[in-house]
C-alpha cells in the first residue's frame, strides 16, 4: 500500500494540486498507522524522492503534511502510535532542516520559496527546536 500511495504521488506530483494534497495526507496517516512498521519515513521518503528535482514539489508536499498529521486529532490513531511517530519524526527533524536548507539556496522561484519557508515553519512548531539545536 505504501508503495502503491506513493507512486501515484509521483503521479499526480505536477497536479492537479488538490488530488496531490490528498494523496499526501494520505501517506502522512499511513505513516502515523504504520508506526514501528515505517520507522524511518523521512529518510526513506528522501532516498525514494531526492535524486530527481522533478519530485521536489511532492517531496516538500509529503514533508509538509507528516507534522501536520501527525497532529491532527482527527486521524484516529492509539495515544502510544501518534507519540512513536511523533518521536521518530522529530529525531529526523535535522534531515529535514538540511533538506529545505538546501533547496532555498538554490531555486529562484518565488513560489517553491514561500512553500519551503511555509515547510520550514510547520517543522520547527512541530519539533520545537530551539535556535542553539538548528545550528548543529
Amino acid at each position: 500500500l505504501r508503495d502503491t500511495l506513493l507512486q501515484r504521488v509521483l503521479d499526480y506530483k505536477n497536479g492537479p494540486a488538490p488530488v496531490l494534497t490528498q494523496l499526501t495526507v494520505t501517506v502522512a496517516d499511513l505513516a502515523l498507522q504504520m508506526d514501528t512498521a515505517w520507522p524511518e519515513v523521512v529518510g526513506s521518503l528522501l532516498d525514494t524522492l531526492q535524486g530527481d528535482p522533478s519530485n521536489f514539489t511532492a517531496l516538500l508536499a509529503l514533508l509538509k503534511a507528516l507534522p501536520e498529521e501527525c497532529e491532527n486529532l482527527k486521524v484516529m490513531c492509539d495515544f502510544s502510535k501518534r507519540q512513536g511517530t511523533r518521536d521518530r519524526l522529530v529525531a529526523s527533524a535535522h534531515k529535514v532542516f538540511t533538506v529545505l536548507a538546501s533547496a532555498s539556496q538554490v531555486t529562484e522561484d518565488t513560489g517553491a520559496c514561500k512553500r519551503i519557508l511555509e515547510c520550514y515553519l510547520r517543522w520547527l512548531k512541530f519539533a520545537s527546536m530551539s535556535a542553539q539545536e538548528l545550528e548543529h
